[in-house]
C-alpha cells in the first residue's frame, strides 16, 4: 500500500499524500493500495470524535499513519483518573471510495 508501489493515503477533505494529510484536523484517515493478485485493500484510522477535538495527524507515503490525544497539546491526566481515546480501524477490500467510509462515521 506505499504510495510508491500505487497505494493511496488521503483524508476526508481529499487531501492525498502524507505531507498534505499531516497535521490536518481530518475526521479520517485511508491508506489504500494494490496488495498482490490483483487486490486492492485499505485501512482507514477514525478517531472517536467524544475524545478528540483538534486532531494533529502524522503520516508518511511509506506507511505511517498516527494521531492522538498529544500531538498539538500535553494532557495532564491525575492520579487515579483515565483518558479515554477511542479510536475506529476499519479494514476494507477496494479503495477508500468503495469503502463508503462515511457510513462508518460516529456509529
Amino acid at each position: 500500500m506505499i504510495v510508491v508501489f500505487g497505494g493511496t493515503v488521503q483524508d476526508d477533505r481529499g487531501r492525498k499524500g502524507g505531507e498534505a494529510v499531516s497535521g490536518a484536523n481530518a475526521r479520517w484517515v485511508d491508506f489504500s493500495g494494490p496488495v498482490g493478485g490483483g487486490a486492492t485493500v485499505g485501512i482507514t484510522i477514525i478517531p472517536d470524535s467524544r475524545d478528540h477535538d483538534n486532531l494533529s495527524w502524522f503520516v508518511a507515503d511509506w506507511g505511517v499513519v498516527t494521531v492522538g490525544p498529544f500531538r498539538l497539546k500535553g494532557r495532564l491526566v491525575p492520579r487515579g483518573e483515565e483518558l479515554l481515546a477511542r479510536y475506529r480501524v476499519l479494514v476494507h477490500d477496494g479503495d477508500a471510495t468503495a469503502a463508503n467510509i462515511a457510513a462508518h462515521l460516529d456509529k
